[in-house]
């Protein structure tokens, strides 16, 4: 980005379409505990009682500025996870 000389606050996220039960499923089979594990898929009404915001239809994030730049060189989210020190 400073070899093109483009300036300004840039949100990153990594490459590919999830949602929170992706990920978590995705982190419980890396972590090998796919058997010891259930992960039980619920909807955002099953957090309306302690989270009283609405939540919103889609809160997936893109990489909007990037884009119009021609710079999204980001990996695959999948890949990033497995590859996270832990």
């Amino acid at each position: 980005m400073l070899e093109n000389e483009v300036w300004g606050l840039y949100n990153m996220v990594c490459g590919g379409i999830t949602g929170r039960l992706e990920v978590a499923e995705e982190l419980i089979n890396l972590l090998g505990l796919k058997e010891d594990v259930k992960v039980t898929p619920v909807n955002s009404d099953h957090f309306a009682k302690d989270y009283y915001a609405q939540r919103p239809p889609s809160e997936r994030l893109i990489n909007r500025k990037l884009e119009l730049r021609s710079l999204n060189n980001m990996r695959d989210w999948k890949i990033c996870l497995k590859e996270y020190p832990g």
